[in-house]
């Protein structure tokens, strides 16, 4: 439980002591700062060597969140990977229970390797960041961003790398970590 808690406390980026929340699974050299606001713990996985920027919140009320490693968070993050049912016709949506949701209301979010989100990042619910892409500041994430693109909404998509650098930077990368 120290080495976790040591972990959060890299950089002085808190002021009072952190209380570890209980991820499903975290990697080393994670950095938390202590106004992040979780709810669900248990259903995050985070890689290692991640960084939350101050003021984010993470939801995940049943479906799962995957961060894997290298992943940089910007201020003011917020993951949500579920939503309110509104078909119900005789309840205002305050009085839908989470025990009334259907299946699809909940989905993963997926981030892979080597991303990095600006910051006030909305990633919502079934979406799947490819490996090294990053998401512009502002951007409400609500689709799938392929590997090694930059999202800057919802309409926009681009590539990071030309094909011949993108080749380069896989190759160099595999040399690098060992992929």
């Amino acid at each position: 439980m120290l080495s976790k808690i040591k972990r959060f406390i890299k950089r002085n980026l808190f002021k009072e002591k952190v209380n570890v929340p209980n991820f499903k699974s975290i990697g080393d050299n994670v950095e938390i700062p202590n106004d992040l606001i979780i709810d669900g713990a248990e259903n995050i996985t985070i890689g290692s060597n991640v960084h939350f920027g101050v003021r984010s919140l993470i939801y995940t009320t049943r479906a799962e969140l995957n961060i894997g490693n290298y992943v940089v968070f910007g201020p003011e993050l917020m993951i949500v990977t579920g939503d309110h049912r509104m078909d119900v016709k005789d309840r205002h949506i305050y009085e839908v229970t989470d025990e009334m949701k259907l299946p699809e209301n909940d989905q993963p979010v997926t981030i892979k390797d080597g991303c990095w989100t600006g910051g006030r990042v909305i990633i919502l619910k079934g979406v799947t960041i490819g490996e090294g892409s990053v998401i512009a500041a502002g951007a409400v994430v609500t689709k799938d961003v392929p590997p090694y693109s930059i999202y800057i909404n919802s309409q926009k998509i681009i590539p990071r790398f030309s094909n011949e650098d993108l080749e380069e930077h896989i190759k160099l990368i595999g040399e690098r970590y060992g992929k």
